[in-house]
């Protein structure tokens, strides 16, 4: 397992040449600097220039991608997850997550059987929160883009009877969610949300084999 501290918080993005899928470019990423390290499972490692790993991280349809400026050496990963594994810092290491979106404001985490409280957490992790975007028609793209069965989704509820708040604070009225016909089932405990054809209600603490969508605040 290879892995790379981070350090600080998020603040620079990247554009390079775009990566096509019915007309979206999502070949954009953002330098990571968090205080949480980031590990992954299955690096492939290229000894390239740093623009020539950003272009093979869109070549493989990588998630993150690492270029160390002092031995030229990158790394591409298709899986990523934080940790609180403690490792020694390496300040020279530029680590970039995939953002996808018109506004390159969302980032997917890999699907990973989680709760919603751990997608939650997953999103805070890396400076976001759990998304929703009232856009089926976006969903359904961005979900066949970037080969996932679904996502968790930053609908919450407090009890069965309160409304649906997303997770910036704002109000979203249960008519207005495209749930499928036999949604919200409104069975007990089912506070939060995912998508995988249509909207539905689930359990906040009941692991499921889901991406997590996160969308950075502006």
């Amino acid at each position: 397992m290879w892995s790379c501290l981070i350090r600080s918080l998020l603040i620079t993005v990247l554009g390079v040449v775009a990566m096509s899928h019915a007309n979206k470019d999502i070949s954009v990423y953002k330098r990571m600097f968090y205080d949480a390290e980031f590990t992954w499972d299955d690096p492939v490692f290229s000894s390239v220039s740093w623009m020539g790993c950003s272009t093979l991280c869109r070549n493989t349809r990588c998630f993150a991608w690492s270029w160390s400026p002092e031995d030229q050496l990158c790394s591409v990963h298709s899986t990523f997850s934080p940790t609180s594994i403690t490792y020694p810092a390496n300040p020279s290491s530029h680590t970039y997550i995939l953002l996808v979106g018109e506004e390159h404001d969302h980032l997917v985490f890999p699907v990973v059987e989680q709760t919603w409280d751990e997608a939650s957490d997953l999103c805070q992790s890396a400076g976001a929160v759990l998304a929703y975007r009232n856009d089926k028609d976006w969903m359904k793209e961005l979900k066949e883009l970037m080969g996932v069965p679904g996502f968790f989704l930053g609908l919450r509820r407090l009890t069965i009877d309160d409304p649906w708040y997303d997770q910036l604070g704002n109000l979203v009225s249960n008519s207005s969610i495209f749930f499928s016909v036999t949604e919200p089932s409104d069975g007990p405990y089912e506070m939060c949300s995912g998508l995988w054809t249509t909207v539905n209600d689930l359990r906040c603490d009941t692991g499921r084999d889901l991406a997590a969508l996160c969308q950075f605040r502006n």
